[in-house]
């Protein structure tokens, strides 16, 4: 075999080498994108949830606390999702963080988390309460277990100790690790029975959108 033959086999394998490399990068790619999950699986049972387990949708709600279009879609669309599909037991409501917009973010990650801890249902009105403190509320074990004054039933010094010990800033790097792992990338997000509804160039789904598709989700369930 020349030397000018064993050039061309080199080149050719170098070039299949590189097509495979690009493959795998660009497949690990696209399958953070769109409207389906990345290569990470959610683990419904570690999360805060709202409604009956026996619900056939499953709706996961990622946000930041400090986030404004969080905020507002507490405000305005997750009342109506409620409304629609949790009173009449279609649908099974999950929090998960995605506190990636600093430090404070993540220090009301915990304080939520800490929430969860003393009780799952009064979490939710923690978190309604952490959504409107925005730009009002000190980012510290302090501030932050003062407003617990606004649930009755959680034990604000269990709240500021919780905090002070960092208690769960795993559970909350976990949350975010897990989001990247599906293809989060700004919040609120929000998938329906494993799957990311369209956002369709808003900064955040309409309710017309989730409701499409946890139409969809009991249409496929039914059958």
């Amino acid at each position: 075999m020349t030397k000018s033959t064993n050039r061309i086999i080199i080149a050719i394998l170098a070039a299949i080498i590189a097509a495979a490399i690009a493959f795998v990068i660009y497949s690990q790619f696209a399958g953070g994108q769109g409207g389906s999950a990345g290569s990470s699986s959610i683990d419904y049972s570690i999360q805060p949830s709202l409604g009956s387990d026996d619900a056939p949708v499953k709706i996961a709600l990622f946000e930041d606390f400090t986030c404004g279009h969080c905020a507002t879609f507490t405000e305005n669309i997750l009342p109506q999702l409620k409304d629609d599909f949790l009173e009449n037991g279609e649908a099974e409501f999950f929090f998960i963080n995605n506190q990636f917009l600093g430090a404070n973010s993540l220090m009301a990650g915990m304080a939520g988390e800490c929430a969860y801890e003393q009780d799952e249902a009064l979490f939710w009105d923690y978190k309604t309460v952490l959504m409107r403190a925005q730009n009002r509320v000190t980012y510290g074990p302090k501030g932050l277990s003062e407003l617990v004054s606004n649930v009755p039933g959680l034990d604000a010094t269990e709240i500021e100790t919780c905090l002070e010990e960092r208690r769960h800033i795993d559970t909350v790097n976990a949350d975010l690790a897990l989001g990247r792992g599906l293809g989060v990338t700004s919040t609120p997000t929000v998938f329906v029975n494993d799957q990311m509804v369209e956002t369709n160039g808003r900064s955040d789904p309409s309710y017309e959108a989730i409701s499409a598709a946890v139409n969809a989700a009991l249409a496929t369930a039914g059958n």
